[in-house]
């Protein structure tokens, strides 16, 4: 699936309190680590297989035309300085914008780092490209939530400032000149990414996927926002129902059709989720502490649960985590 972020009435833009708040969990959850991969310059016909990633890839256009082109789907065409976000998982190339060809007449082999030229005799486009870096245990709900690729137009990067100011800082390599520089561009792309999100929340009125989608009905966004806020809560499908201002039934049946799981399972996962975040971030806080603090009234329960969603026991995970 393809989304392609244009400018939308006000009401559709204003996202709710609650939705806000489930996002910004999320995203602290995730940790985003975004890396330049390379700058390209590339003249003629060219392509670049990308496969099936373990990562998500994003692409700034910042000169001439490319093309995404995502396995089963219809080629999704970039401009200068539109910005693509290519999901973690989704089999994809990069082609040139000109010649219309299902394959490129050319295939050039795709950088580890730095900056590639190709001169093909046609014309020029230029790309920065990176990677973004993250548990997948923890970037799961936001993968869920986004399209396969996630497009923002130029003209809707620069009435977004922080964007805007990201991809002018982004164009050209005087941002990567210098000590720090290649650590600047990084955090640079972490912003990069972050405003891509938010203005896809923002805007859409239609193909919201998982959580992101629930959160847009108010009644939904009270409960997922409550179960954001206090994961360690002694929450019951009766109780987030009547947060919701729903019936059980209703309740349970609308949040299993729009999440993808049922509330208690979404639940589960989130106090998963919360627990690693606390065992990377707190090395004070005993094994025992943290299953309490995420609703689990007994320590070998909790180690249960965490190897079976970890792979890993919880000690192990927080060893590999300070690494």
């Amino acid at each position: 699936m393809v989304v392609i972020v244009r400018c939308a009435p006000m009401a559709s833009r204003r996202a709710t309190d609650e939705t806000e708040s489930v996002l910004d969990d999320v995203l602290s959850r995730v940790r985003l680590r975004a890396s330049i991969s390379a700058s390209l310059r590339l003249a003629g016909a060219w392509s670049f297989d990308l496969g099936r990633d373990a990562r998500a890839h994003f692409y700034v256009v910042t000169e001439g035309s490319a093309r995404i082109v995502a396995s089963g789907r219809k080629p999704t065409r970039l401009d200068a300085h539109d910005v693509a976000l290519v999901a973690a998982g989704t089999d994809h190339a990069l082609r040139d914008g000109w010649s219309g060809a299902s394959t490129a007449a050319r295939e050039v082999r795709w950088p580890a780092k730095g900056v590639v030229e190709l001169d093909g005799g046609g014309p020029v486009a230029r790309l920065l490209t990176g990677c973004l870096h993250v548990d997948e245990r923890h970037a799961a709900p936001l993968w869920s939530a986004l399209p396969d690729v996630l497009v923002v137009r130029a003209r809707r990067a620069r009435a977004i400032p922080a964007l805007d100011a990201v991809l002018r800082l982004l164009d050209g390599d005087a941002v990567t000149r210098g000590p720090g520089g290649h650590a600047l561009a990084a955090r640079l792309a972490d912003v990069l990414v972050i405003e891509m999100v938010r203005e896809h929340l923002r805007t859409s009125t239609r193909e919201l996927h998982g959580w992101l989608s629930a959160s847009r009905d108010p009644r939904l966004a009270r409960s997922i926002a409550a179960m954001h806020r206090a994961p360690g809560e002694a929450w019951s499908v009766d109780r987030l129902a009547r947060i919701a201002g729903m019936s059980r039934t209703t309740f349970a049946t609308q949040f299993s059709a729009q999440v993808g799981r049922a509330p208690l399972e979404y639940l589960r996962a989130l106090r998963l989720q919360h627990a690693a975040m606390l065992l990377r971030d707190d090395e004070h806080a005993s094994i025992a502490e943290v299953a309490a603090q995420v609703g689990y009234g007994s320590e070998p329960a909790f180690r249960r649960a965490f190897k079976r969603w970890a792979s890993t026991a919880p000690a192990r995970f927080r060893r590999l985590a300070s690494e």
